[in-house]
């Protein structure tokens, strides 16, 4: 049976949040834009240590949103969010 679109890229976003060096929890979002895919997981900004946390286990103010990551990475990549799914 093959796999409808919608499905292969929510499971394309479950490998992605692997990528996430957070141990709460670990986010992945895609971005489709016709041929384009950009995405983006939970994480520190560049230039941060990848610990996500603090000494007590709560999530560090710095962190993002992988939703924001993959906005940005489209930014970065020049892959318009216009009708993006």
């Amino acid at each position: 049976m093959e796999i409808k679109w919608r499905d292969f890229y929510f499971r394309m976003a479950m490998l992605v949040a692997q990528k996430s060096h957070c141990q709460r929890a670990k986010v992945g979002a895609i971005i489709v834009n016709g041929d384009s895919i950009v995405f983006g997981y939970n994480g520190t900004p560049a230039g941060h240590d990848n610990c996500c946390e603090d000494v007590d286990g709560e999530t560090k103010p710095e962190v993002l949103h992988a939703e924001m990551n993959a906005i940005y990475n489209a930014s970065l990549t020049g892959v318009s969010l216009k009708d993006s799914t």
